[in-house]
């Protein structure tokens, strides 16, 4: 309606206008009204303080709606169901959630709601004199005190939740904030919260504590608990940090208190993938497998057009056997079973019988079936089974003809599963089980709990195994309960089932699928559950029981021997004897299938089940049973452990897998096998290296050694202060393997081969405690091989030995010892005087470093000075960027700061606008982008902020390089998104290229193009790999892969950066630089694996390419790393951050004393540990006093938690200890001489404090005196 003359002067009305937030804007009184806003005519806005809802986000009488928007809190229970049909102040409204009891009752409860308690908070949502109570009750019982605001279930009550006004409560550490955060699909611990008040101080949100049931379950990951490293129980730990240090997780809920860890370890079983074979270069496998008889049969995966298929493997052959072309196609993948004599093929309504008549697998004949559409096939001797919707076929065989024998009808519904042993089948459906006995015309039913997620079963004989999905026990909710499997046993055919025992894994969740498929053979009954997180998120595990005496018990688990995220490990388990095969699926959000493969494995015959270890003769410490003098044991718990011998073992075979067992030979020697045929193999898991360790007497192994093994497995063979071990036979390591001795007089070599010796990869050493400090001329025999070794190819890539001290060092050498034979021994030999570092400043900062940088960004007086600064990025909403400015002397002089984006993440310098100076460049992971801070030479507090440009999701590094050629710096981002699954089932990621394009009026970061490298890219770093074409590239980890991978040029015109090569190193590579270890003029590559606890390095090939990885072992969560000379003897040197212990971090200082030791290809020596107990996070290095030696930077952080005090990070710079020493004898300018250049900075100082020498704080006739007394080069003492 138009309005009235004196309504139109009304509503133009000036004044001050109030909207929610506490915002006030000065505007017209019809504006206002739009806006939902308080108006206060002729007001200015300087002088209203603007009214809340009782200190809330939103005006009187209003509160948040689900989504955070304020809506007037008398909307609830209105008569209307608001879920997106209205708007108030122009946001749809949603109140259809259980926060707001569904809008009142006025909008539908959806059909499954959780029942369990969760923390009520009553209180009037707008008198805000009404008091609160808030208890622990049901959502019923909340809704039903008609002023309830319910939680959300799992929490409960803290003691500051009534603290908080409506619509907010208390995070774990007191801070109000709104309830509608809790549970809405997203982590938001440790984000950066500004409260709605502009004169309250903003916080970061601590929400993984039980009370608030770590954010109502958003949170899981990183809320923290009980986790058992191995034997230790360590509390306070998040699920993500204690999957990812191959730990188990026992909840959030549990302490350490009376938890014995070593209940929970369990033997683990590494799976190998089968090959697709030659019969199709561009299919893979689908996860459809099954197992009988020494035969697994796999279809491949296809589309409409592609010809059904299915490979044959034979025992544990990982290459096919045969394959079988069945000339049809059809919509789906073919379904596919075995039982050793025949393999049934499903495809649409038929069914394919194929047997092996001596010349390959041929076609018996092809059954037509009812059925549109098949389900389900299982082919049992002469019976075949076939399953559609709620019923089931049976065709039999009888004579030489198939015929139809009956159609089975499932009482509750779609049929689940379906399984046959001998004259057995069962079904099973949604409630019921259906157990039938040939000829299949009656039945004895088995009731079950009820559930509606998946359910599956497997009969053996008179044994029956059934699962259902998680959630449900007896019918009811629960959130928090996993999958169930149920063991039911009858005394014969067509008698009822009784239930005998419940299956319980030690570590499942409610998301790790326990349960989706069960399989049974004689004793073993295999669980699958490919959710579990026990090697990476979602990347699935196998769970094996066993019955050990009458009871069953978990007895192992199996692991996919390269496991990555969402690999879905376990959607298919087939068992036969002890021939186990496995499908695995990875699927989209959307539940699309994207890759799929199987693999296989055998369970050990004699198998280690003691993880406190025990007595090796004990058949108490074995399952099934207890070795006898033959056959393979394995020894696989992922534990240290210690195992007592005496005598010889009782076995032919050891494996040792991801476990690291420790044998006392009690003082006598032990010998495995006899006549040359033994086989001792080492080696671990993706995050666990698998390590023997012999003491007290000489092991011999009547056969090979084998240490470390492709596909990454590596191992470690540790001879400790009295043990040795004698091969007679070949000892081969690998490129993943490590030979690691104490170094102690023994009566020959700690290893002595009398076959051929094959040395790849690691060799560490350690002093014993007792000779820390060994003489100039001290020997140790490492090998001796009785045959000879090459000098040449029998190298160590990597030798990690103990520092000695910085006037001597450990010497690789190769000679002669016991005629023919040749031998390689260490011996202590000096060296002129190294430098050591130590702490020479520290300061206190506010916030959490992400990322740092050190470059000559200014000085003191304003331009550039020649000293390097330290530049930081500073987590928060939005983020900073710290410049500390050096005094030139190694120190602070001051601190500028900028304001970032959103949770900048990584930074790095280069010089982009061309012009001299030193720029900076930062990415914002929560903006998706990248920009640049230009430094105009002058002052650091005057550097102009450019404008961001939109990267991949979440960037996490940036790296700086020529990417086209023209000479000037630019911009590498890498962006590894949030895990998403493409449609072609990989994992997201992307490597942006960008250039500084310089305009008249404007300048601006273009890109220039992107590769899709997948696999969550992380650390970024380009180097020279080789002096061909092209030898500039560029490495970046691959953390969801366990690669890093190699981007270069090709010769296309425009932008032709592309992916290269992957290779393999440890688990999550989380951090890497590249810089020439061995001064061969070519970058190598160093990598800090983080779920590993070890450091790869990749040397280049002289070409462009790199030479497959060596790793070895600095310690849990390595987490960053730096190449520096902090020694001065041109040498790169390696410092990394990890942990010595769980929970204490330090800093490895490795110095590199490749250039003293020819026979090996990089060799460090373990000199310093610096900052342990400061919980160092960050390292990198720079010149920041100006000597001959690369200067230590480490960000420490002492608190537990990421957020709060001044003083949580330290940011601490170590030098050479004797650089100080010169510079106070008149060496100014640090280079290890007093010269003219030292006194004409004196003379140009003069009367200032700057370069005073004595300490009287002025430069003076005092100062000139010291320089021409210490004349000439400094003194190393």
């Amino acid at each position: 309606m138009p309005l009235t003359g004196s309504a139109q002067e009304e509503s133009q009305v000036s004044g001050a206008c109030c909207f929610n937030s506490g915002a006030c804007s000065e505007t017209s009184d019809l504006v206002c009204s739009i806006w939902g806003g308080i108006f206060f005519p002729g007001g200015n806005c300087a002088d209203i303080d603007c009214p809340t809802n009782c200190g809330g986000g939103c005006s009187p009488g209003e509160v948040y709606d689900c989504l955070g928007h304020c809506f007037p809190a008398n909307w609830v229970g209105d008569g209307f169901c608001d879920d997106g049909d209205f708007q108030w102040d122009t946001h749809t409204i949603y109140l259809n959630c259980e926060e707001h009891a569904w809008d009142g009752g006025d909008c539908t409860p959806p059909d499954s709601i959780p029942v369990g308690y969760g923390a009520c908070r009553m209180q009037s949502l707008t008198d805000c004199d009404d008091p609160c109570v808030c208890d622990v009750m049901t959502l019923d019982d909340c809704i039903a005190m008609g002023n309830g605001t319910f939680l959300g279930w799992g929490t409960t009550c803290l003691d500051s939740t009534c603290d908080c006004p409506p619509g907010f409560t208390s995070d774990c550490s007191g801070n109000c904030f709104p309830i509608h955060m809790i549970a809405n699909g997203f982590c938001q611990h440790d984000e950066y919260y500004d409260p709605p008040d502009p004169d309250e101080t903003g916080f970061w949100l601590d929400l993984t504590c039980l009370e608030i049931a770590c954010d109502g379950g958003d949170c899981t990951g990183n809320c923290s608990g009980a986790c058992c490293l191995g034997g230790d129980c360590i509390d306070a730990m998040s699920m993500i940090d204690c999957t990812e240090q191959g730990g188990v997780f026992l909840g959030p809920a549990i302490t350490c208190i009376g938890v014995n860890c070593n209940d929970y370890l369990a033997p683990i079983t590494l799976s190998l993938p089968l090959s697709e074979g030659d019969a199709f270069e561009d299919r893979s496998l689908d996860y459809s497998v099954s197992t009988g008889n020494g035969i697994t049969a796999c279809a491949f995966a296809h589309s409409s057009s592609d010809e059904a298929a299915v490979n044959v493997y034979q025992s544990l052959n990982e290459s096919p056997v045969a394959t079988i072309l069945t000339g049809m196609t059809s919509s789906s993948t073919p379904l596919v079973d075995t039982d050793g004599s025949r393999i049934a093929i499903g495809i649409g309504g038929e069914i394919l019988l194929y047997t092996e008549d001596g010349r390959g697998w041929t076609q018996e004949a092809i059954i037509t079936t009812s059925y549109s559409e098949l389900g389900q096939i299982i082919v049992e001797g002469d019976v075949i089974f076939a399953s559609s919707g709620n019923e089931v076929e049976i065709h039999e065989r009888i004579g030489t003809q198939w015929q139809y024998l009956r159609t089975l009808t499932g009482i509750s519904g779609t049929i689940k599963d379906i399984d046959a042993s001998g004259n057995s089948f069962a079904l099973v459906s949604a409630w019921f089980v259906q157990v039938f006995e040939y000829p299949y015309t009656s039945y004895v039913r088995v009731d079950l709990w009820g559930t509606n997620g998946y359910v599956d079963l497997a009969i053996h004989d008179n044994l029956m195994v059934v699962s259902e999905g998680p959630g449900f026990y007896y019918g009811w909710w629960n959130a928090d309960l996993p999958g169930q499997v149920f063991m039911y046993e009858r005394s014969s055919p067509g008698s009822q089932f009784v239930l005998q025992d419940t299956l319980i894994a030690l570590d499942s969740k409610s998301d790790d699928e326990f349960g989706q498929q069960v399989a049974v053979d004689d004793g073993t009954v295999l669980v699958t559950a490919p959710g579990h997180d026990g090697q990476l998120p979602d990347s699935g595990a196998v769970f094996v029981f066993r019955d050990v005496n009458g009871q069953w018990k978990q007895a192992g688990k199996i692991f996919p021997t390269n496991a990555v995220s969402s690999m879905g490990f376990g959607r298919v388990a087939s068992i036969d004897d002890s021939l186990v095969s496995i499908g695995w699926a990875r699927f989209t959000a959307n539940g699309d299938l994207t890759l799929s493969g199987a693999e296989t494995t055998l369970l050990a015959e004699h198998d280690w089940i003691n993880a406190d270890g025990g007595e090796l003769d004990s058949s108490e410490n074995w399952s099934p049973q207890a070795p006898d003098g033959d056959g393979s044991a394995v020894i696989s718990i992922p534990n240290d452990m210690l195992i007592s011998v005496s005598g010889s073992l009782p076995f032919e075979n050891l494996v040792v897998g991801p476990s690291r067992p420790e044998l006392d030979l009690q003082f006598q020697d032990a010998t495995i096998g006899s006549g040359g045929s033994s086989n001792v193999f080492i080696a671990g898991a993706q995050n666990y290296k698998g390590n023997l360790s012999v003491n007290n007497g000489t092991l011999t192994v009547d056969g090979s050694m084998q240490v470390g093994s492709a596909p990454y497995r590596p191992g470690a063979l540790t001879l400790a202060d009295t043990g040795s071990v004698r091969v007679e036979g070949d000892y081969t390591q690998s490129k993943i393997g490590e030979l690691a001795v104490v170094l102690n007089t023994r009566p020959d070599a700690a290893l002595v081969v009398g076959g051929d010796v094959t040395i790849n990869g690691t060799l560490s050493a350690t002093c014993t405690f007792y000779n820390s400090d060994p003489e100039i001329g001290s020997t140790w025999s490492i090998i001796r091989s009785e045959t000879g070794l090459d000098s040449i190819t029998d190298r160590f890539q990597v030798a990690v030995l103990p520092g000695v001290g910085r006037d001597k060092y450990l010497k690789i050498n190769y000679g002669e010892s016991r005629g023919n034979a040749l031998s390689i021994f260490l011996t202590v030999e000096s060296i002129d005087g190294l430098f050591d570092v130590s702490p020479s400043s520290n300061l206190g900062v506010e916030g959490m470093a992400t990322d740092l940088v050190v470059a000559d960004l200014g000085s003191p007086a304003g331009p550039p000075d020649g000293f390097e600064d330290i530049a930081l990025t500073i987590a928060g909403n939005p983020g900073e960027i710290f410049i500390f400015i050096n005094d030139g002397m190694g120190g602070i002089d001051s601190q500028v700061t900028y304001v970032a984006g959103h949770n900048p993440s990584s930074i790095s310098s280069g010089d982009f606008d061309q012009d001299g100076n030193i720029d900076l460049v930062i990415t914002n992971a929560d903006d998706d982008n990248v920009f640049l801070l230009l430094n105009d030479g002058g002052s650091v507090g005057t550097m102009s902020v450019q404008e961001a440009a939109d990267t991949g999701d979440n960037p996490v590094d940036v790296a700086v390089l020529d990417v086209d050629t023209d000479g000037d710096d630019d911009v590498v981002v890498s962006c590894a998104g949030n895990g998403q699954v493409l449609p072609d089932g990989s994992i997201y990621g992307q490597v942006d290229f960008f250039e500084y394009v310089l305009g008249f009026r404007s300048s601006s970061l273009n890109k220039l193009g992107d590769v899709q490298t997948a696999d969550q890219p992380g650390p970024i770093d380009p180097g020279e790999l080789g002096n061909s074409k092209g030898g500039r590239k560029l490495i970046v980890g691959l953390r969801s892969a366990n690669r890093i991978g190699r981007i270069g040029q090709s010769s296309l015109a425009g932008f032709n950066w592309t992916l290269e090569e992957t290779y393999v190193v440890g688990t999550d590579p989380i951090t890497l630089e590249t810089g020439d270890l061995n001064n061969d003029g070519f970058d190598d590559v160093v990598v800090g694996n983080n779920d590993s606890g070890t450091v790869s390095v990749l040397l280049s090939d002289g070409v462009d390419s790199l030479i497959p990885e060596s790793t070895f072992t600095v310690g849990d969560l390595p987490q960053s790393l730096t190449l520096l000379d902090y020694d001065g003897d041109m040498d790169l040197d390696l410092g990394v951050v990890a942990e010595l212990s769980p929970g204490e971090t330090a800093v490895m200082l490795y110095r590199n004393d490749s250039s003293l030791n020819e026979n090996c290809g990089v060799t460090f020596s373990l000199e310093q540990t610096l900052e342990a107990g400061n919980n160092p996070i960050l390292v990198g290095n720079g010149l920041l006093d100006n000597d001959a030696a690369d200067d230590l930077v480490a960000i420490t952080n002492n608190t537990l938690f990421r957020r709060g005090d001044s003083d949580d990070m330290v940011l601490s710079i170590m030098s050479a200890e004797t650089m100080s020493h010169c510079y106070e004898s008149g060496d100014v300018n640090m280079d290890n001489s007093v010269t003219i250049d030292d006194l004409l900075l004196l003379l140009n100082a003069w009367g200032q404090n700057y370069f005073d020498l004595n300490g009287d704080h002025i430069v003076n006739v005092d100062d000139l005196l010291i320089v021409i007394n210490n004349w000439g080069p400094c003194s190393r003492s």
